[in-house]
């Protein structure tokens, strides 16, 4: 399991080819957690940068983990976890909290497609 905790900072996040993956993310400001009650954390999976690309997953998570305490669960299946077995194929992805009319990104960076057993 990986934990995301550092605000604003550029991650990446790896994954096996046809195996579930899931990843902890906490959502600080200035290291103070950021409450997701009533908030949804999206996932967005792009073939491209974000602004440009297209959309190859998207994940909307509504049930947190520790909504107070700005923590929630992402659990990316094993039918997510696409790519061409043999190669590694490489993405972009953003993290961001919605509530209401307000949007924070959290977290953004690369996802990474291993080989099936690949050694991460």
């Amino acid at each position: 399991m990986v934990t995301l905790d550092i605000t604003g900072q550029k991650r990446e996040l790896i994954v096996f080819r046809g195996t579930t993956r899931v990843f902890t993310v906490t959502c600080t400001i200035d290291g103070v957690a950021y409450p997701l009650t009533g908030a949804t954390v999206t996932l967005t999976v792009k073939d491209a940068p974000l602004g440009s690309g297209a959309e190859i997953y998207a994940l909307d998570q509504a049930s947190h983990t520790n909504a107070a305490a700005g923590i929630t669960t992402l659990t990316i299946p094993a039918s997510a976890t696409f790519g061409t077995d043999g190669q590694v194929s490489t993405y972009v992805y953003e993290i961001r909290a919605i509530n209401g009319s307000t949007q924070i990104v959290f977290f953004s960076g690369t996802f990474t497609v291993m080989p099936t057993g690949a050694p991460l």
